[in-house]
């Protein structure tokens, strides 16, 4: 975006800049500069995105029990949210080793 753009922030443009300042492994400041718009923005939004994902791991239990009652009977699937919140849907029949490597791909870093 040039300086002469304005885009409007939303949460996942905001997601987006943070990723991509992240991956170019250049500092604040030159990554500011590049996208025409001011240092204390992307702070505001690391910020931001920060607490907000606090406080909403806070009101998370960090382990749930699932207990499948009858394995016979078809069930649905269900989403597993991870501390980058990313989602994965997981059905039946899962193999869970094989979900155990997914989650912690999913975890890493996305550069």
């Amino acid at each position: 975006m040039s300086k002469k753009q304005k885009k409007r922030w939303t949460k996942d443009y905001a997601r987006q800049v943070l990723e991509q300042v992240e991956c170019s492994g250049k500092s604040d400041v030159e990554m500011a500069r590049k996208l025409g718009v001011s240092p204390q923005r992307i702070y505001w939004w690391r910020n931001r995105l920060k607490k907000q994902t606090q406080s909403r791991r806070a009101a998370l239990p960090a382990f749930v029990e699932v207990t499948v009652a009858d394995k016979s009977s078809p069930s649905r699937p269900f989403e597993i949210y991870t501390h980058g919140e990313r989602k994965v849907v997981v059905w039946p029949g899962f193999d869970s080793e094989q979900l155990g490597r997914v989650l912690a791909v999913m975890e890493k870093s996305s550069c």
